[in-house]
């Protein structure tokens, strides 16, 4: 009688400790849950604000290979190393080779991009760039919720790609287009001042001799001159 007594306390105590250690197991898989749904949401936000600065649709922050699109345009990062990375999966099938080629290539990709858009907003250190590489999330929601303001694209000078500036190319083109037209005005209206300050040609209203301005009397005929 006491063996099975002794043996169903046994039992219940460790339905018991399991109980507990599967609730404590369900909270801690529900709270790590939470919080990477919250830190996706900030870096959303950050996103969305970091390309309102740039100048960008705010739309990519929700979807990843547009935002990144979009910020490679505004660093001047070439746009080709998203299509180069959509298809690298293919050099993994070489056993050693290949996944050295990658790590390289993505190793070199991740310092191009982070040290290009840091650049860009006027953050050339080495320990924000070392920042965008390892924590990119956390570093691209400093310059979306910071004061860092856009100063352009700055790119890193790229060895493999030609550096991508539609930004400086169009203001330029801009700057090009707009100072004949200011000249054009500056001219025109330094021409029309010249012309207004001129004097206006007077003539005597008895013998119509040209006379000069305030003259009183015509030195041709001696009339008096009103």
């Amino acid at each position: 009688m006491d063996y099975y007594t002794t043996t169903g306390n046994d039992y219940s105590t460790v339905g018991s400790a399991f109980g507990a250690a599967a609730g404590v197991a369900l909270g801690f898989v529900i709270i790590s849950i939470a919080i990477a749904i919250g830190m996706v949401v900030i870096y959303i936000i950050g996103m969305y604000k970091l390309l309102k600065k740039c100048g960008k649709s705010p739309v990519g922050a929700f979807i990843p290979f547009i935002g990144q699109y979009e910020l490679m345009q505004a660093s001047g990062v070439n746009v080709w190393w998203l299509v180069i990375f959509a298809y690298s999966g293919i050099v993994l099938l070489v056993p050693v080779l290949g996944v050295l080629a990658y790590i390289a290539m993505a190793i070199y990709y991740a310092i191009l991009y982070s040290k290009s858009l840091a650049q860009s907003f006027g953050k050339d250190s080495i320990g924000f760039v070392i920042g965008l590489v390892l924590l990119h999330p956390i570093f691209v929601c400093v310059l979306g919720f910071g004061k860092s303001v856009y100063v352009g694209a700055k790119p890193m000078n790229d060895i493999i790609f030609k550096n991508y500036k539609p930004d400086n190319n169009t203001n330029q083109q801009t700057n090009n287009t707009v100072n004949p037209v200011v000249n054009n005005n500056v001219s025109t209206e330094s021409t029309a001042s010249s012309e207004s300050v001129q004097p206006e040609t007077k003539f005597c209203p008895n013998c119509g001799a040209t006379v000069e301005q305030g003259t009183k009397f015509c030195s041709s005929c001696g009339g008096e001159i009103k």
